[in-house]
């Protein structure tokens, strides 16, 4: 059985620059005759929002929803390009998440909304037929990787684990092909073009393959305190708290989402 949340179309994401490389997005809704309903615009990378989208339309909200790494979807919110983005970025002096990015690249005060702690690791081919047993096995003759974008918290994460085993991605082949989110990594692999990517596990799960995990990671929503009150926000953060929601997420695997919800202010 494959699992996969998919976000319907509320929007147009256009990306700038030579095939859009850098990672800069304008979001353009349609026109109010055809969402007719008021809008949330989020950056972020977790394949779960989907289910966000469909929960939100239920109450009368239409998500336009771009997929962005840590870093952009934090700097796209800095720029007012979005009223929610999705980090999981962690500080190595302190081994807290988010907090001190949102610190440095959003100019006001914010609070972080925890979405979920979710599994990270390797995507691997189905029956691992290369037997990669850790992030060591992916200097082997003969593996081919994927990536992700510099900037999000999967690729340090990546960068962290080869350091920790001595190696650094001029070891790997591919360590230079970069995709744009967890399931684009997941379908590499699963097109048989790669043998191994980094990503999350519900990501692995929605397209059968295999997974290695290599570390749990917490993703928050990242809301700017001005945006707090309005309708929108305010619906978003009264479907974070039902036990339904709860649920779903917790269904696509590697996912616990008992702090779903929990707010704590950045200023």
């Amino acid at each position: 059985n494959t699992r996969h949340a998919v976000v319907a179309a509320e929007g147009l994401v256009v990306y700038h620059g030579m095939d859009g490389q850098d990672g800069r997005v304008t979001v353009q809704p349609f026109d109010l005759e055809e969402v007719d309903s008021p809008t949330l615009v989020m950056l972020g990378c977790d394949p779960a929002v989907g289910l966000l989208e469909s929960g939100l339309r239920s109450r009368g909200v239409a998500l336009v929803a771009a997929e962005e790494s840590s870093r952009q979807a934090l700097i796209g919110l800095a720029n007012g390009e979005a009223h929610v983005a999705g980090c999981h970025l962690l500080d190595d002096a302190t081994g807290g998440y988010n907090s001190s990015w949102v610190l440095q690249l959003v100019p006001f005060p914010c609070t972080l909304v925890t979405f979920a702690v979710w599994q990270q690791g390797l995507i691997l081919a189905s029956g691992n037929p290369k037997q990669v047993s850790g992030v060591a096995d992916l200097a082997n003759s003969g593996i081919q990787m994927v990536n992700r974008q510099a900037g999000s918290g999967s690729r340090d994460l990546l960068d962290r684990a080869l350091a920790g085993a001595g190696l650094s991605g001029e070891n790997l082949d591919g360590y230079q092909r970069e995709e744009w989110g967890h399931l684009a990594v997941a379908a590499a692999v699963a097109s048989g073009s790669a043998d191994a990517g980094i990503g999350v596990k519900a990501a692995a799960l929605a397209m059968g393959l295999d997974f290695l995990p290599l570390e749990e990671e917490r993703y928050d929503l990242v809301v700017p305190n001005h945006f707090l009150s309005d309708g929108p926000v305010q619906v978003l953060l009264d479907l974070l708290r039902r036990p339904v929601l709860h649920r779903r997420v917790e269904s696509l695997g590697g996912y616990d989402a008992s702090s779903m919800g929990v707010q704590a202010s950045v200023n």
